[in-house]
């Protein structure tokens, strides 16, 4: 029984390892483990998955090759009307609207239905 106490206890190390080990990058400087421990030993609660949501598509966002970015706008949608701060939601609404450049009149009204 030992061993399977052991192991249960190193549950959220080997976790973070496994993670971490399946990233492309060096994230260790980028990500406070405090912040992914805590995901890993508790789970993400509902709330907060939209938070993480919305913060990461604002970063990701702008690296999406101009042309693809209309493939995001689902997930803006939705984390505009689950979102519950309203600074972030402008955030994100801006992020919708700036999207294409110049969109044609049916992109524009494909963006406004969104």
């Amino acid at each position: 029984m030992d061993v399977l106490d052991d192991k249960s206890r190193n549950l959220p190390t080997l976790l973070k390892n496994e993670v971490l080990s399946l990233c492309p990058v060096n994230i260790f400087q980028k990500i406070d483990n405090d912040v992914l421990n805590d995901i890993l030993t508790n789970g993400v609660p509902s709330n907060k998955i939209v938070d993480i949501l919305s913060q990461s598509l604002l970063r990701i966002i702008p690296n999406i090759i101009l042309n693809k970015r209309e493939e995001a706008v689902p997930l803006l949608v939705s984390a505009v009307l689950l979102c519950n701060d309203s600074s972030m939601r402008d955030k994100l609404l801006q992020q919708l609207f700036n999207l294409k450049k110049k969109p044609s009149e049916s992109e524009r009204t494909l963006i406004l239905l969104g």
